[in-house]
């Protein structure tokens, strides 16, 4: 996916605030929300992602950590946004809406035409 959102007002949220005491925590965030909307990972992001993030300090994740704006998994060794802050169903664009709704009206009319060919005696249409 090219385009991502950002909430206008996310940089005054509440605990995006209080994450900033450490320095630079806002822009890490910004990237993991980059990266999720990117590798259209669902929101989870890799302990193997963090160290190539431009943005990332050991201090910088726990704070993120800390103010529940990242919320730590351990099956999957990661962490995921917090969906109160991103989804990736909320996050997309509007060309990216357009483009899964035309895959689905594409796809639909396929199996539309099938059944239509099988129902009047043409399998293999």
């Amino acid at each position: 996916m090219e385009w991502g959102r950002l909430y206008a007002r996310l940089p005054d949220d509440i605990h995006v605030q209080a994450a900033e005491t450490n320095g630079g925590a806002f822009g890490l965030l910004v990237e993991s929300m980059c990266y999720c909307t990117s590798a259209e990972s669902e929101g989870f992001i890799p302990d193997s992602q963090l160290r190539r993030f431009l943005g990332y300090k050991p201090g910088r994740a726990a704070a993120l950590a800390r103010e529940e704006l990242w919320l730590r998994d351990d099956k999957r060794s990661g962490y995921m946004l917090n969906p109160e802050i991103w989804t990736e169903e909320r996050n997309l664009s509007d060309s990216a809406e357009r483009k899964r709704q035309a895959d689905r009206e594409r796809v639909a009319a396929k199996r539309a035409a099938a059944r239509f060919a099988a129902q009047n005696g043409h399998p293999d249409v």
